[in-house]
């Protein structure tokens, strides 16, 4: 209960801080990609309500390992289904009302935080079976917990940096590119 504690915390925090910066980076971000000017708006106003979105992201991440932690693996397998399939009818009510880019956004932005919110509900509920002391927040194993994530986040970034990379390479072609 203390490391799950500890890690919601810190990955809360930790999403909040990246969430804001990207917020008002989100314009520099597109522009360094080399984004094309006539998508460039919208394209930095999807960016900024997916950036709002990231303490759901976090959240939903940090419990699905945990989940599986506790041998429920099939919880957040059902919860990502909901949560897909619910994006999926709202892109299409929202982008059918013009609401357009950030249509799409935003039903990305609420079935992620419906799907999150019911993890961390249901997480609550299977947690109340552990009858045990716990502290809130703990500094030891938060430390514990970044030598593993640290690696693992650099190792899995590079795939990301690498596919960042890509764009900005193409984006220069223009839209239709």
């Amino acid at each position: 209960k203390t490391i799950v504690s500890t890690s919601l915390i810190s990955f809360l925090i930790l999403s909040v801080l990246l969430g804001v910066f990207g917020f008002c980076f989100s314009h520099s971000m597109m522009s360094l990609l080399q984004t094309p000017a006539d998508i460039l708006d919208e394209a930095v106003l999807y960016l900024r309500v997916y950036f709002v979105g990231f303490p759901f992201l976090f959240m939903y991440n940090i419990l699905s390992t945990m989940f599986t932690s506790i041998g429920e693996s099939k919880i957040p397998l059902r919860l990502l289904i909901f949560s897909s399939i619910l994006n999926i009818f709202m892109d299409l009510w929202m982008v059918s009302v013009t609401l357009w880019v950030f249509g799409a956004a935003l039903a990305t932005l609420i079935a992620q935080g419906i799907s999150a919110v019911f993890s961390l509900l249901i997480f609550f509920s299977r947690m109340r079976r552990y009858k045990s002391h716990f502290d809130w927040f703990d500094g030891k194993e938060l430390h514990s917990m970044l030598r593993i994530a640290v690696p693992s986040v650099l190792q899995q970034s590079t795939v990301s940096i690498g596919m960042m990379i890509v764009q900005a390479v193409v984006n220069p072609f223009g839209t239709q590119a």
